[in-house]
């Protein structure tokens, strides 16, 4: 257990809005050092742990901007369990809401690697302004990089699309063999 902790957390509303591809909410949260702010939440109905949490800290109170950010995927998890709570009932209606929603064209248009980087290109849609990008980064695992996400989702209609995304690049046979695998 971490000396540092998430004691409070909580959404201004407990709605969620469709923004960006994802379902989006406001909340503000405490840690046990005093220090407060705000958070981001954005649900991708589906998708890995399918909650992204961004921290905002207002000041940083008895506990260093390193040592936050170095507990910041802990402190992710457990504002998401805090609120979860909250949002359940609005989870529920936008699974079944979902169920009968299909997504655009997503079509692959090319894998990559670079800088030590590997990515899986794809276009939603027909403009082909609009597309976006599943990265790995040495290690880790593969991720969706949520600040590239803006503004590519206009007209996705559903929060699955991140894991409709994942199962086209698993079954694509031109990138699995040694990208994903």
């Amino acid at each position: 257990m971490s000396k540092y902790n998430i004691t409070k957390a909580w959404l201004n509303r407990p709605t969620l809005k469709f923004i960006d591809g994802a379902w989006t909410a406001k909340g503000r949260f405490k840690l046990n050092t005093g220090t407060a702010g705000k958070f981001e939440l954005k649900f991708y109905n589906g998708y890995q742990n399918e909650f992204f949490i961004t921290f905002f800290p207002e000041s940083y109170k008895n506990i260093r901007q390193q040592t936050f950010n170095k507990h910041e995927k802990e402190f992710q998890k457990q504002a998401a369990e805090l609120v979860k709570v909250q949002i359940h009932e609005c989870l529920e209606e936008i699974r079944a809401a979902e169920a009968e929603l299909s997504n655009p064209s997503i079509k692959i248009i090319t894998a990559y690697a670079q800088s030590g980087n590997i990515g899986v290109k794809f276009k939603i849609g027909e403009n082909p302004e609009r597309f976006l990008a599943l990265v790995k980064k040495g290690d880790a695992d593969w991720k969706f990089d949520m600040f590239f996400l803006k503004g590519t989702t206009d007209g996705v209609v559903t929060s699955t699309w991140l894991q409709e995304l994942w199962e086209l690049a698993q079954e694509h046979e031109d990138i699995k063999l040694p990208l994903l695998f």
